[in-house]
């Protein structure tokens, strides 16, 4: 093991020094709450993966089995006494075409660390630490590092599944060290890692993914949930199959992310929509049919679970609906993946529009008394007003709202599998609040200007103490995330 100092918290220099790559552990920054720490993602027969590529300046499959370093948040409270180990942790997945963009990962790691959760970005092929550098293997050329997207471009959009089913194998490694199931490693050093860090079978697994990643995570997340058979919607049945999900992930939570990449708008990504359109293209229409094509040669998964990433990859990718019919998991099926699953949007993204994710709610028949409607089913969705796509930048609305949002994903992971998170939820909730308290006609007088803070003592007056906390709660809420207070407040019928 070997210690390094860096000159700030999170903008460390983005990338290892060469004599650094071959150790195995690396502590990348000791601080007052958290120690980041770097720790070698070993390559087995079990992890590596070999597509079919055209092969160009460098072979894609070598860059794709190397070695990689792991990039760990350890919360000092725990990892610094004796006794106690890590019992609730959260994998973090990064998005697209992410050369060096850590300090997104930094900032979330440093919280949840700060909060005694693990944290530990793994990060995609080809993307920050596992891209080329010009200074490493090729620095007598002007080619790299390139976006994974322009190298797909060059005949290889296999590599988006390829990518995909790499990230999946080393998720399901890393879970299973974290959890304690598998710690071989090269050098017999993961069991000792592992084992002294965190609480084995106990510790509690999350999902984060941003942008990509996060349609990754929410993918992995869902092929965990087992569809019914046919009309099959009984309790023994939904209770086993979100028994053994949650013997794997607790909860997934996606932040700007949302389905059907053809949606996205690429033009602040510097990619035009046409030649985006046109990858997409050729990417998806080798995998309609994965008994006729498939870009593997080795892959170290069994064909059936292969089948069954490649339809929910075509389903969050490309919306291609009758690979996976989401009513076939039953009523229960479908809130038990939607109540476990925690969207954050921005609300002024110009890349991903926050009602893409409205395509993983279903229409379903609500009951109503005597009366049927119809409807959907609702995703826990927040909506970060006047947020863009880019949460790690400096000059990005996030920087000042972040805070509140991580604030939010501690809240979920605490509730994970309720319903408090639905925008309806929310709104229910406030206006359940005045009415109990009278004040519908004070907050149409007063609370309905979205440019002034609404004065809420005389609400917070008439409520018992544990009811007024919660309206301060949501109301605060209101602030940050849509739907906005003065909009709820347009919502109750005048007395």
């Amino acid at each position: 093991m070997i210690q390094r100092d860096f000159f700030t918290n999170s903008r460390a220099t983005t990338f290892l020094k060469r004599e650094d790559l071959d150790d195995n552990i690396i502590i990348d920054f000791d601080g007052r709450t958290y120690i980041r720490m770097m720790k070698k993602f070993k390559q087995t027969s079990e992890s590596k993966m070999e597509f079919k590529e055209k092969i160009t300046d460098i072979s894609l499959n070598e860059e794709l089995n190397k070695d990689f370093h792991l990039r760990f948040y350890l919360p000092k409270n725990i990892v610094g006494t004796i006794g106690k180990k890590i019992d609730k942790v959260v994998i973090m997945i990064n998005g697209m075409n992410e050369l060096d963009h850590f300090h997104f990962y930094d900032i979330l790691g440093e919280y949840f660390a700060s909060n005694d959760i693990g944290a530990v970005l793994l990060p995609t092929p080809l993307n920050l630490n596992r891209a080329i550098q010009k200074d490493v293997e090729l620095k007598k050329t002007n080619k790299y590092p390139r976006w994974p997207t322009d190298r797909a471009a060059d005949d290889n959009e296999q590599l988006f599944f390829a990518s995909y089913l790499k990230t999946y194998k080393e998720l399901n490694i890393l879970t299973k060290k974290i959890k304690g199931h598998d710690v071989r490693g090269d050098e017999h050093d993961d069991a000792s890692f592992f084992h002294n860090y965190f609480n084995g079978l106990n510790t509690e697994v999350s999902l984060l993914g941003y942008s990509l990643g996060g349609l990754k995570a929410l993918g992995y997340f869902m092929t965990e949930f087992i569809p019914l058979d046919g009309s099959e919607d009984n309790d023994e049945h939904v209770e086993n199959y979100i028994k053994n999900q949650k013997q794997t992930y607790h909860c997934c939570i996606t932040i700007n992310s949302g389905p059907h990449l053809y949606d996205v708008d690429t033009h602040d990504l510097g990619i035009s929509q046409e030649h985006w359109r046109s990858l997409l293209g050729r990417v998806s229409k080798k995998l309609v049919n994965s008994k006729s094509y498939l870009p593997i040669k080795k892959a170290g998964i069994s064909p059936n679970k292969i089948d069954t990433l490649l339809k929910y990859y075509n389903f969050l990718y490309f919306n291609h609906t009758e690979e996976v019919d989401i009513q076939k998991f039953g009523h229960k099926g479908i809130e038990g993946i939607l109540n476990n699953y925690l969207a954050i949007s921005g609300g002024a993204d110009p890349i991903v529009a926050i009602n893409q994710l409205h395509r993983l709610a279903p229409p379903r028949i609500i009951n109503r008394g005597m009366k049927e409607k119809d409807g959907s089913y609702a995703i826990n969705q927040l909506i970060v007003a006047k947020a863009d796509h880019h949460p790690g930048m400096e000059t990005s609305e996030w920087h000042e709202i972040l805070p509140r949002v991580e604030k939010n994903i501690l809240e979920f992971m605490e509730s994970c599998g309720n319903r408090h998170y639905k925008r309806s939820r929310i709104t229910e909730a406030i206006i359940g609040l005045i009415r109990e308290a009278g004040k519908i006609d004070y907050v149409k007088e007063n609370c309905t200007n979205q440019f002034r803070d609404c004065d809420f003592t005389e609400i917070i007056k008439a409520l018992p103490h544990a009811k007024a906390e919660l309206f301060k709660k949501y109301y605060f809420r209101s602030k940050v995330f849509y739907p906005h207070f003065p909009e709820i407040v347009s919502k109750i019928p005048s007395q």
